[in-house]
């Protein structure tokens, strides 16, 4: 049996695209009998937690692994540890010792010498009274900030005297150190780290990571390694293995932004230039790999889309007028143009309501973009939502403004909800499943006329609406069938 590490930097409840698509993977890759499994490597207290909610969401299941990177250092120190260390309370306690306590607020207090009125230490309390952080001072100056989680020491920060931390130290449960890494004070970048608990001296993150990986990775045949974080393929490209496949995917268009004359993200350059010192690179449109060929000359890039999630429940309802839009809300999205779409649109029917689903940077923008507009009443922004099937259901059609996409995941996941999509004709994705009048409309890139006649088009012509609806199923359907996708796999795994 085939055992797939699919590698990220992190996992978290409210990640999208990337995420959703690697563990929609790693469900169909169990289905077809492979062990796919995740490796991460950030810091979390609250791990489990996360993985509830997402599988209680539905976005992972119940038989795929994480593998943390800090968790299993901290797991293989614990273990190895008998007793609790009590000397570290024994600091805490004596250093509370003969002060006055000074409460600012319900959870946040601070501490002063009752001898000299020197201040100690501060202290906040999370709404769980058993995590908290403590600040010990000297001089006014902060020299150190200790995280409890569940009462027990988990990490501490060490300041300098400009008050930027120098230096991080990770506690095992028995509340022993076993990882200290140096930071830069002025970029924060990673520096030497000491894996305290195994005795190792690394000189950077990527060296760490990469012997976590050796770690828990065997060198056979039998295991694979999919980079999905852009951020990690170092790690995994350092590792020293023989017998294991190394493949990475990228998941979004390369090109640094819609505006550049072809010049290219830095880690995905720098995936694209090893194409050929790893067994293959991953890409999801067909255009997409002409591109990178023809303007790198490697040879190991391969074509597989990202599985695709049938939908729980579709609802055939009574047109609304409701446009609906679903995606991160920065400025490759495109959702100032959205807005003037709106604006024509709602010019001429006032009836007309826009949701937009999401957050991020742009958010502010797009408010007062809203507000000089004075369409506040005909579009509203209803912020992130994990009920995305649910919310795409009370669409009449959805349109996206983006400039530029890895594949379009979102537009998919409205055609399978029998939503005709209205997308601007962009790099990559909308193109490779949109019909003109058949399953909805591929509009010149930023012409806000052509779109807003489109959208009025639509929704006065119900049977239309409908039509083109269940045409998008039946596309996405036949060009993202999961057998299909799965059989490109297990042609390169295999």
């Amino acid at each position: 049996m085939k055992n797939v590490f699919m590698i990220v930097h992190e996992l978290d409840v409210n990640k999208g695209g990337m995420t959703t698509a690697m563990l929609e993977r790693s469900k169909e890759f169990y289905n077809s009998g492979i062990n796919a499994d995740v490796i991460t490597f950030d810091f979390k207290t609250n791990y489990n937690v996360i993985i509830d909610q997402l599988i209680k969401q539905g976005k992972m299941d119940s038989r795929t692994k994480m593998i943390n990177m800090f968790n299993f250092f901290e797991e293989k120190s614990s273990s190895i540890r008998n007793k609790t260390n009590k000397k570290i309370y024994k600091v805490f306690k004596l250093l509370f010792k003969d002060t006055i306590q000074v409460q600012e607020t319900k959870n946040i207090s601070r501490y002063f010498n009752s001898f000299t009125g020197q201040y100690i230490a501060f202290k906040k309390e999370s709404k769980n009274k058993n995590s908290y952080i403590i600040d010990t001072f000297n001089n006014n100056s902060r020299k150190e900030r200790f995280y409890f989680f569940d009462d027990k020491v988990v990490k501490k920060d060490v300041f300098n005297n400009e008050n930027k931390v120098i230096c991080e130290v990770f506690f095992d449960k028995n509340s022993f150190p076993y990882l200290s890494r140096n930071l830069s004070p002025v970029s924060g970048a990673i520096g030497s780290i000491y894996l305290l608990s195994e005795n190792k001296q690394f000189k950077n993150n990527i060296e760490l990571s990469t012997f976590f990986i050796e770690s828990i990775v065997k060198d056979s045949e039998k295991n694979v390694l999919i980079c999905d974080g852009p951020g990690s393929f170092p790690k995994m490209l350092n590792t020293s293995f023989n017998k294991v496949k190394k493949f990475a995917v990228i998941h979004v268009n390369h090109f640094k932004n819609f505006d550049d004359n072809g010049s290219v993200k830095k880690q995905e350059n720098y995936i694209i230039e090893n194409a050929d010192n790893i067994d293959g690179v991953i890409v999801l449109t067909e255009a997409q790999k002409i591109d990178i060929i023809e303007q790198y000359k490697v040879k190991n890039i391969f074509v597989i889309s990202n599985f695709i999630k049938n939908p729980d429940k579709i609802i055939d309802k009574v047109p609304n007028k409701k446009i609906g839009h679903i995606s991160r809300m920065v400025v490759t999205k495109g959702i100032n143009y959205l807005i003037e779409v709106a604006e024509q649109v709602v010019k001429v029917d006032n009836e007309v309501i826009f949701e937009i689903y999401g957050e991020g940077p742009e958010k502010e923008n797009i408010e007062n973009l809203i507000s000089d507009k004075m369409l506040n009443a005909n579009v509203k922004l209803m912020g992130y939502t994990s009920k995305t099937s649910e919310v795409i259901n009370t669409f009449d059609c959805v349109i996206s403004t983006s400039q530029y996409e890895g594949q379009g995941l979102s537009m998919i996941e409205a055609m399978l909800h029998r939503k005709p999509l209205i997308a601007f004709d962009i790099n990559y994705g909308p193109k490779d499943f949109l019909v003109n009048d058949f399953n909805g409309y591929l509009i010149e890139n930023r012409n806000i006329i052509a779109m807003s006649e489109q959208i009025l088009n639509l929704i006065q012509n119900p049977e239309k609406l409908l039509r083109l609806g269940y045409n998008a199923e039946e596309t996405i359907l036949n060009l993202y069938d999961s057998k299909k996708i799965m059989n490109k796999w297990k042609e390169i795994l295999f």
